[in-house]
């Protein structure tokens, strides 16, 4: 990963749409810091996540969204 081998770190928030099985429909970036490999590695990363999809009133899976923020750190 390009942004491991220059030593990038950074704040990512993403806000994910997850459909009503409780996969991610959609991944929009919110805001970021000036690291620029690390907005599309976020998205990337969390197309491939798997939700509990939110209820309605009646019990029934719903369409929602997540908001999350990651943090890229060098150890």
């Amino acid at each position: 990963m390009k942004a491991l081998r220059e030593g990038e770190q950074g704040i990512v928030r993403v806000r994910l749409i997850v459909d009503d099985a409780g996969n991610v429909a959609d991944c929009k970036l919110e805001n970021a810091t000036t690291a620029e490999a690390l907005p599309a590695a976020a998205c990337r990363h969390l197309n491939g996540a798997k939700f509990e999809p939110a209820l309605d009133d009646a019990g029934n899976p719903v369409r929602s969204y997540y908001i999350t923020k990651i943090v890229y750190r060098m150890g």
